[in-house]
Parts: structure tokens; C-alpha cells; sequence
């Protein structure tokens, strides 16, 4: 057999001095190499000038061990069988690069303690046993497995600047913090087109973490994911791109993620087979764009956000909010087919800005507001949007200044006829789950719009300018205590224009200041005034029979006792009116 470490120490040797400044590729192929001792050993020792050393066709069947290898080169391992482990540790130089190519490890690659690497990639299935970085102060640039097969994958305490995974299966994959001084630190975390059993990430400070088209058969768990601002020395991704993003996911089982202090969270047309649950504090950014193929459910728990976007047409999922605040709500582009949910909502106050709610170009469908207090929130806005199917139930509506439909166009008609036509959709939607006093608030409501709109409008609409403006009289049926009011101020008004101008037993006061001098005086015989007053006044409520009956009127008594009662009848339909809040109608 031919002494392989011989020779691959003879040839580097040769190639140190004779090949130091050259880019050279050292190719060991072919042979079957049995290795009685660690690599260490000889490694150590050298100080090697050669950039690329291949590996190839290699039976390594005792331990592989690197310790403390800190010179520039790549080692290209291609279609080797590693029997034993493979090792590294304490290899500080951040030149050196590993490279696995169709390689079989059979029993466990580990990367431990102080150790810095340009690059570790393993590609072209490569099929390992057990993967793990484990212990402190590892770090490494590039981290990428392309078309791998792993049973069992562990990091703890690592730092990487891109950690790349594609077209990958994976049996168990776990990033865990077993103690509280290791930290697990990722500019980029990638994961796309790979097939897991089991996924957990129990501690995970990143930049960007990116989920694609990937298939969660079992288990999928991520707790304690924190957003920084940068894990090396140099940034590489902008702002806009720091975020945790999950795209055309399929999880075959229930999902939870426990994340805070993160810029964005993007979900986007994900299939989820049973409920994917989301716990969240101080997110930046949440967006959530449906897709057709979405499908089960996703719980937003506990979850606040400055923002939200809501987009897409929303096809199988079902969607709850539970004890969320946002600062800004957006539902855009949105059409819902199947059920959005809000429990326990309202909004998030974030100082130096306004909290809003805006709808805009949507359906919501059958969106249901459990508990909700709209009235949180500075400014409702709605444009071109339908609310005729959500349901309400406990909330607390906004007051009617905080409604805006567009900032261009306030005080105008068509303002005022987008304004009317979201009271109308939330009557008739609040008059469809029954809730009558509701749907007779926004009924006003809309038609306090309307006698605005009219009153922007000419003179052709007088007629309508005089029904809204006696219609004010019990605020559009909702306050019969207004008409009451007026009912009895304007009797005891005709009382007394009767007992003055329309009574022969009160000629006397012919003018109005002999009026008043009657009214305050002590006289005796200017009392009686007062008793023709209170007679005139209780017989007015006898609407049934004409004044002149019990009293002597002249001409002008006979046109007020008439006035009156035309007063008093309109008043009391009003009054009768306004108890429809309270009473069911019949269908």
C-alpha cells in the first residue's frame, strides 16, 4: 500500500518551496487511505504555500482532526467516505475554506471552540450523519449546504455572516442556546427548497431571515428570534431587507414562532395544514400578502406592531388576531373569501405619531372585530372598500370626527358621499347581525352626511334641506328626550302667546311691555294673568278638542290653538319615532 501521508506530506513540502507564490492544485485520487493517527500532526507542523488541496475517492477511516490550522489554503473533498469523525477546532485563519462534494460521513462533522473559517459548504448529496457547531467564539463567513442529506443538524454559538441551505433533506435540524453567554449570530439565514422532519430554533439574533418553498413535514418551532442591527464588520444587507420572511411554505403540522425586536415580518402565500401561531413584541413591520394557495390557519397572539399590511385575495385561510395592538392598520388590495378575526384589538400608541386604521380598495367579507376598540385609533379611513358582511360583537365604534375617506377632498360632495356610503354598509351590516341601536346610530350618522351634502347643493333642494332640518329634532331617531323637549318649550311658548294675543280675558296686555310688567309684578289683579296662563297650558295638551271650547279665543287664539296643534302632532311622531332603538319591529 502506498504511504499516502508521505506523500502528501513530501508534496508539500515541494510545493512550499518551490511553489510558494503560485496558485497550485495538489490532487491525492484513487486511493484507500487509512489514517492511524490524527491529522493534527502533520498539519501543524507546515507552514504550506498551496492554495487548493483535492481529496478525492478517499476512504478515511480513522478519526479526521484539524487543531489550531491557521494557514491561507482550501481543502476540496470529493466522493470521500469519512468512517470516523471529522473535526475542527481552535483553526483561526479566516482564509481557509472546506469544501464537500458527493462526500459520506458516517458518523458525526463538528466544528468546536475558537474556530474561524472563510467557508464550510458540503454539495451534490452529500449525506451526513450528525452536523454540529457547537461551543464558543466559532464563526464563520459562509455556511451553505446544497443538496444534502442530513439526519441530525446542531448549532450552538455561532456567528456567520451567510448561512445558505437548498435543496436539502433533514431529519432533525436544531439551533439551540444550551448557555446563556453562547450566542447564535446570522447577518443572513437562508433556507430554501428543502424537506424537514423536525425544525427548532430556540435562540436567533439575525439580519434577514428568508424561509422559500420549503416542506415542514413534523415539527416547527423558532423561539427567541431577535433582530440587530449587524453580527460583522462590514453590513451587508439594507434596512429594508432585515426582516424574518416565510414564502410558499408548506407546514404539514401545527407551527409556533416566538420572535420581538424585529424590523419586519413578511408572510406571503404559505400552506399551512393545521394553525401556525405567532407571538410578537415590538415588530417594526408586519406584512401579510394572501395567495390562492394559502390554506388552515395563522393566530397573531399577544402580538404588537407599529405596522401591518394586509393584501391579496385571502382564499382558504383563517386568519386571528388575539390581543394585538397595531399602530397602523393597512388592508389594501384585499378580498377575503374565507375569515379574517380580531379578538381583543386596539390601538398601539407610539409617541409623535397618529394612530390609523385604513381600508382601501377591499372586500373584507366575513372580517369579525371581537372586543375591538376602533375608537383607539386617531383616524379611521376608508375608501372604496365593502363592510356590508363583517360582524361586531362588544366593539367600541369611533366617534364620527375621526372618520376620513380622503385628506384632498374634505368638505366636498363627493367626501361627503364616501363618508355616507361607509355609514350605510356598516348599518346595513350592523342591521344583518340584529344589533338595531347600532344600525340606527350609523342610520344617522348618515344622514347627518346627507343633510351636509344637500346643504353644498342649490336651492332646487330646499325641500330636502327642511325635512333633514326637522329631522334633527330627535337626532334622526335616536334621542326622544330631544323631542320631548321641544314638545313641552313649544307649548309653553304657544301658552303664552295665547294667553297675550289670542284670549279676550287678556286684552288688556296689549303690549309686550305690559306683557312682562304682568308676568314680574305682585299686583293681585295682574295674578290672574298667571291662572289664564297654567288653564291655557293644561288644555293644550288636550289635543283632541279645540281650545275655544273651555276658553274665549279671537282670531289670533284660533290660529295659534291650530299652529299648536300641528306642532304638538309633529313632535309627538317624534318622540314615537325615536323609541324604535328600543323597541324590535316586526318582520
Amino acid at each position: 500500500m502506498i504511504d499516502v501521508k508521505k506523500e502528501i506530506i513530501e508534496k508539500m513540502e515541494r510545493s512550499f518551496y518551490y511553489d510558494q507564490n503560485k496558485n497550485s492544485t495538489q490532487d491525492y485520487s484513487n486511493y484507500n487511505f487509512v489514517c492511524d493517527k490524527d491529522w493534527e500532526d502533520y498539519f501543524n507542523n507546515y507552514n504550506i504555500g498551496i492554495n487548493i488541496f483535492v481529496f478525492r475517492n478517499i476512504n478515511f477511516s480513522e478519526q479526521f482532526k484539524i487543531k489550531a490550522f491557521n494557514f491561507n489554503a482550501r481543502f476540496v473533498f470529493m466522493n470521500c467516505v469519512f468512517e470516523n469523525y471529522f473535526s475542527i477546532e481552535k483553526s483561526a485563519h479566516i482564509n481557509f475554506q472546506l469544501n464537500f462534494i458527493e462526500c459520506n460521513f458516517q458518523q458525526s462533522f463538528i466544528i468546536a471552540n475558537d474556530t474561524h473559517l472563510e467557508s464550510v459548504s458540503f454539495s451534490k448529496n452529500c449525506k451526513i450523519n450528525s452536523l454540529g457547531i457547537n461551543g464558543f467564539d466559532n464563526h464563520i463567513k459562509r455556511l451553505e449546504l446544497w443538496g444534502v442529506k442530513v439526519e441530525y443538524f446542531n448549532i450552538d454559538g455561532l456567528s456567520c455572516n451567510d448561512f445558505k441551505i437548498y435543496a436539502s433533506a433533514f431529519n432533525e435540524f436544531r439551533v439551540a442556546r444550551y448557555r446563556p453567554e453562547i450566542q447564535n449570530l446570522f447577518n443572513n439565514f437562508q433556507i430554501k427548497d428543502n424537506s424537514f422532519e423536525k425544525f427548532e430554533v430556540q435562540q436567533l439574533n439575525f439580519q434577514k431571515t428568508h424561509f422559500e418553498s420549503n416542506k415542514f413535514n413534523n415539527t416547527f418551532e423558532m423561539r427567541e428570534l431577535n433582530c440587530i442591527d449587524n453580527v460583522s464588520e462590514s453590513r451587508q444587507y439594507a434596512k429594508e431587507e432585515e426582516c424574518f420572511y416565510l414564502s410558499n411554505n408548506e407546514f404539514k403540522r401545527e407551527a409556533n414562532v416566538n420572535i420581538q425586536k424585529i424590523k419586519k415580518v413578511h408572510l406571503k402565500n404559505n400552506q399551512i395544514s393545521e394553525i401556525f401561531k405567532i407571538k410578537g413584541k415590538d415588530i417594526e413591520t408586519t406584512e401579510i400578502e394572501m395567495g390562492y394557495f394559502d390554506a388552515g390557519g395563522v393566530v397573531f397572539y399577544d402580538y404588537s406592531t407599529k405596522k401591518i399590511n394586509i393584501s391579496g385575495n385571502n382564499q382558504k385561510q383563517n386568519i386571528n388576531f388575539e390581543n394585538a395592538n397595531f399602530n397602523k392598520l393597512n388592508i389594501e388590495n384585499f378580498t377575503n373569501y374565507s375569515n379574517v378575526n380580531f379578538y381583543n384589538c386596539e390601538a398601539l400608541k407610539v409617541e409623535g405619531e397618529k394612530s390609523l386604521i385604513n381600508i382601501n380598495n377591499s372586500h373584507l367579507g366575513k372580517t369579525n372585530f371581537f372586543n375591538f376598540d376602533f375608537n383607539s385609533f386617531d383616524e379611521i379611513k376608508i375608501e372604496n372598500s365593502v363592510l356590508t358582511e363583517i360582524i361586531a360583537s362588544n366593539v367600541l365604534w369611533f366617534e364620527p370626527k375621526k372618520l376620513n375617506t380622503s385628506s384632498k377632498e374634505k368638505k366636498t360632495i363627493k367626501y361627503l358621499k364616501n363618508q355616507r356610503e361607509i355609514y350605510r354598509q356598516l348599518k346595513q351590516a350592523t342591521e344583518k347581525q340584529g344589533d338595531k341601536i347600532q344600525s340606527l346610530e350609523f342610520q344617522a350618522q348618515e344622514l347627518k352626511v346627507f343633510k351636509k351634502e344637500i346643504n353644498l347643493k342649490s336651492l332646487w333642494y330646499l325641500n330636502d334641506k327642511l325635512i333633514f332640518w326637522l329631522s334633527w329634532t330627535n337626532n334622526f331617531g335616536l334621542n326622544w328626550l330631544r323631542a320631548f323637549g321641544l314638545l313641552l318649550g313649544s307649548t309653553i311658548i304657544f301658552a303664552g302667546l295665547i294667553a297675550f294675543f289670542g284670549c279676550a280675558e287678556a286684552e288688556k296686555s296689549n303690549s309686550l311691555f305690559s306683557f312682562f310688567s304682568a308676568v314680574f309684578s305682585e299686583k293681585p289683579k295682574q295674578l290672574g294673568f298667571w291662572g289664564l296662563f297654567c288653564k291655557i297650558f293644561v288644555n293644550l295638551f288636550y289635543i283632541s278638542q279645540p281650545l275655544n271650547k273651555s276658553l274665549p279665543l279671537n282670531l289670533w287664539g284660533e290660529i295659534l290653538d291650530i299652529l299648536h296643534k300641528i306642532t304638538f302632532a309633529f313632535f309627538s311622531v317624534q318622540i314615537i319615532s325615536a323609541f324604535r332603538k328600543y323597541v324590535k319591529t316586526s318582520s
